[in-house]
């Protein structure tokens, strides 16, 4: 069983928790798996995180508290020596880790390979939404992966084509790897009673689970809104997802100023974050669901419409096409007027989507199988392309241990 290490050190990026609960649950869904995950978390890591991470052997350990002294020897290890993570490879070795996956470029001295992690390239994509620092400090980022990393791990074949821009030397060792979400059917499932009473719902509505985040565009759905209001029509929209966007601070406040000009607060609705649980249901029992962004890595949103059945309207980006929903109706997410003929069309034409449970269940379990198979052949390739190196420098096990 090939042990494979993945390093979680900050517990509030809901992204990364999210993907290995997917991709560790995946693995376990094979019959013979050769992959073992073990996740390095903080010692303060919140119980109520650990507790969505299953399927996986966790290690806790002190460097990865920020304000801890160990985490601060770490990070003056790493200053002195380049940005060697020796610590993090002296607790990858002790605890016999074969692969570090999905991690930046931690470089150190050693025999333990390396598979880095490309979430998107939206930096290259729309820059003006991203300081010059954090631009700078991407760049930098990506590059020491490209550079270090014995294999680079994309979400799409539009983020290898962005990955051909910044690093041609590299694309020969990157490979794709489309995530499939674990989803809950049974609480898609569940009676829709209580969840329309829970949210006070009287009338058919569209369903837009992203973040708002300004790249989210979710202005777009309020100007078709406004649109679709001046012709004497009041489609509601609910919308669920966090509302601090710490790089545009005024967006939240701006768009709601923007929904009260218009006249519509009672067409888009806010309810911000919501149980999982209650966010399938209401997906599952929408007209629609919307996802209007300007950029997307993999959108876990299509993939979940996709699997519940759900007709989808979307903006029309390389990457959803390669998501290929068989319900979409795509449109120019610049044009409030497209999408405001988009969310006519479903009303007009709204599906009955019962019976089909089984099949998509089907569908599911084999996407799913798929998702970590391909996973595993990337693994494999690893362990087998090359002999190990040799470590050259060490931090004694003492010192670690006395984090723990």
């Amino acid at each position: 069983m090939t042990r494979v290490g993945f390093v979680l050190e900050d517990f509030n990026w809901l992204g990364g928790v999210n993907y290995y609960r997917n991709l560790f649950s995946a693995i376990s869904l094979l019959p013979q798996p050769s992959i073992h995950p073990v996740l390095i978390l903080g010692s303060q890591t919140p119980q109520s995180v650990q507790g969505t991470l299953q399927h996986c052997e966790i290690i806790k350990t002190k460097s990865f508290d920020h304000r801890a002294a160990f985490a601060v020897f770490r990070k003056g290890i790493k200053r002195v020596t380049g940005g060697r993570d020796l610590v993090l490879g002296a607790l990858l070795a002790r605890n016999n880790i074969d692969i570090l996956s999905h991690s930046t470029a931690l470089a150190w001295p050693g025999n333990i390979r390396t598979i880095g992690w490309i979430p998107d390239f939206q930096h290259l994509q729309l820059p003006a939404f991203f300081s010059a620092k954090e631009l700078a400090r991407r760049n930098r980022e990506y590059e020491l992966i490209a550079r270090r990393c014995d294999r680079i791990v994309v979400s799409s074949s539009a983020a290898k084509r962005d990955f051909q821009q910044i690093a041609p030397y590299a694309v020969v060792r990157s490979r794709i790897l489309r995530f499939v979400p674990e989803i809950d059917f049974r609480a898609a499932a569940q009676p829709f009673g209580p969840l329309r009473a829970a949210y006070n719902l009287d009338r058919d509505y569209f369903f837009l689970p992203n973040q708002f985040w300004t790249h989210k565009n979710h202005a777009v759905v309020v100007e078709a809104l406004g649109i679709l209001k001046a012709r004497g029509m009041r489609p509601l929209v609910l919308a669920t997802g966090n509302t601090s966007d710490v790089r545009s601070r005024t967006h939240f406040a701006q768009l709601m100023a923007r929904i009260a000009q218009l006249g519509i607060p009672d067409c888009f609705r806010v309810l911000g974050v919501i149980p999982y649980g209650d966010m399938l249901g209401l997906m599952k029992n929408s007209v629609a669901v919307i996802n209007p962004s300007l950029f997307e890595g993999w959108s876990s949103t299509v993939e979940e419409a996709k699997l519940l059945g759900k007709k989808i309207i979307l903006s029309d980006l390389p990457v959803h096409r390669e998501q290929d929903p068989k319900q979409a109706i795509f449109f120019n997410p610049t044009d409030a007027e497209g999408l405001a003929a988009a969310i006519s069309e479903c009303l007009l034409t709204k599906l009955d989507e019962d019976g089909r449970g089984e099949i998509l269940i089907r569908d599911y379990d084999a996407a799913r199988c798929e998702f970590a198979l391909q996973y595993e052949a990337i693994v494999n390739e690893v362990l087998g392309d090359r002999p190990k190196r040799k470590p050259l420098l060490a931090v004694s096990e003492d010192a670690e241990a006395g984090a723990e």
